[in-house]
């Protein structure tokens, strides 16, 4: 590949051009990232929000909460299933003493 060569003058400013644009592409980070650390100052141990207690004591609460609202939901459905299947033996059951009382099975039917 050969260099580029530029004939006139309109070629030095466009090479000119390209440079400060790969330039400025790799100075404005750095520039950004020094503003940026500026205006942030220095970080402290813990963040804190507006209240007398510390933000991540605050989402461990919460997370203790919404696992204890899982676990209490899970017991739920264990019980409502429970109740289910009592419901569909007795439910049974009762059939098969009506299917006797009518005479189309007997006790050793089952």
């Amino acid at each position: 590949m050969t260099p580029f060569n530029p004939d006139s003058w309109m070629d030095v400013v466009l090479l000119v051009i390209i440079a400060l644009i790969g330039l400025a592409g790799a100075t404005m980070p750095a520039v950004i990232a020094r503003r940026h650390g500026k205006t942030l100052g220095n970080i402290e141990e813990q963040v804190t929000n507006e209240h007398s207690t510390n933000l991540r004591d605050d989402i461990d609460r919460i997370s203790h909460l919404v696992a204890e609202g899982f676990a209490e939901t899970r017991s739920d459905i264990h019980g409502l299933r429970e109740e289910m299947r009592t419901e569909r033996l007795e439910r049974i059951e009762g059939d098969r003493r009506g299917l006797r009382r009518l005479g189309l099975i007997s006790d050793g039917d089952d």
